[in-house]
């Protein structure tokens, strides 16, 4: 197995809204292989879903499946998965049939997935430009795809991670593989998953610092490939908009912050400081005024859940043999 073989995506990018863009893995289903289809990296949920082609017709045919069209698919039975506003941005729900058919991810497995037939809410939002054709899960939940995918790949691991190349033209260059790509220079922290029953991928967090403001505390983050910002608990907003001299804006519903400002927020993992850049938690909204819109938010858990944001010029590795997150700098 060569390396082109291991790599699920290789490309450069335009990262439309800020420096944040999400990660998929190309799919080619049998209802026509030539085709690709983008499916998002989700590593909060198990559930794999690609849009049905005859309930979604405007999407087009690069950004759905028809399983009429493919003479290996066999139906099993009806689905409905709600997706937590936990770990994306807002709460939606998805329903159709799930059924056992072909699909190569890179590697050809033949495993059970779920066809779309209805969405409630936004649940393939792109915070660049690229568009899905649906969803493939990597939380520690069940998942026979992923199982098969693992059995064929050079380890029970996935890493990803987005460089920003040239900021001003907003280009960048995301990759997702099925092998390590830090060493002991570039490694950040490398630390045992928190267990949870939901399934998540957590770790422990120790600190947060941006400014002149620094607190240490005991905490756990949950981490999502899905949510486009992120999430702090209550206590840690004021402070954070203090630092970058911000005000809400009502009328627009966020956090105007100063564009000038460009302080990192560091977050300790483990005990090792993980450094978000400012345009990684802030967007630039309109870069003649300029406005910028802070991508945090805050909730009443004391709980902290790291988004896009986490992976701009950082990458991360989840390991489901050793059941390790490791943070990298790229």
């Amino acid at each position: 197995m060569n390396l082109l073989s291991l790599v699920a995506t290789i490309l450069l990018v335009n990262c439309g809204d800020g420096y944040v863009d999400n990660f998929y893995l190309s799919a080619a289903f049998f209802d026509n292989i030539n085709i690709s289809r983008n499916l998002m990296l989700d590593i909060s949920s198990a559930e794999t879903f690609v849009l049905d082609a005859n309930s979604f017709p405007n999407v087009g045919k690069n950004n759905s499946f028809d399983a009429t069209k493919s003479i290996t698919f066999h139906r099993t039975v009806n689905f409905s998965t709600t997706y937590s506003n936990l770990t994306n941005d807002e709460e939606f729900t998805v329903s159709g049939y799930k059924g056992d058919d072909f699909v190569d991810l890179p590697f050809r497995v033949e495993a059970e997935f779920s066809v779309a037939t209805g969405i409630r809410g936004d649940a393939l939002k792109s915070n660049g430009n690229d568009q899905y054709a649906g969803r493939i899960g990597f939380s520690k939940g069940k998942s026979l795809i992923r199982e098969k995918l693992f059995e064929k790949a050079s380890s029970k691991m996935i890493c990803f991670f987005l460089t920003t190349l040239l900021e001003e033209q907003k280009i960048g260059f995301k990759l997702v593989t099925w092998f390590k790509l830090y060493n002991s220079t570039t490694l950040t922290v490398n630390t045992s998953a928190e267990a949870n029953s939901e399934n998540l991928w957590q770790v422990p967090v120790t600190s947060l610092e941006i400014g002149k403001f620094k607190s240490n505390f005991k905490a756990i983050a949950v981490l999502s490939t899905t949510l486009s910002g992120i999430t702090v608990p209550e206590r840690f907003l004021a402070p954070i908009v203090r630092a970058l001299n911000g005000q809400w804006d009502a009328e627009k519903n966020y956090y105007k912050v100063d564009c000038s400002a460009k302080l990192p927020l560091t977050i300790g993992v483990a005990g090792k400081p993980v450094e978000i850049g400012f345009n990684g938690y802030v967007e630039t909204v309109d870069f003649k005024k300029p406005e910028c819109r802070l991508r945090i938010r805050s909730h009443k858990r004391d709980l902290f859940v790291l988004g896009l944001p986490l992976y701009v010029n950082r990458g991360a590795c989840i390991d489901f043999a050793t059941d390790t997150v490791a943070l990298f700098r790229r």
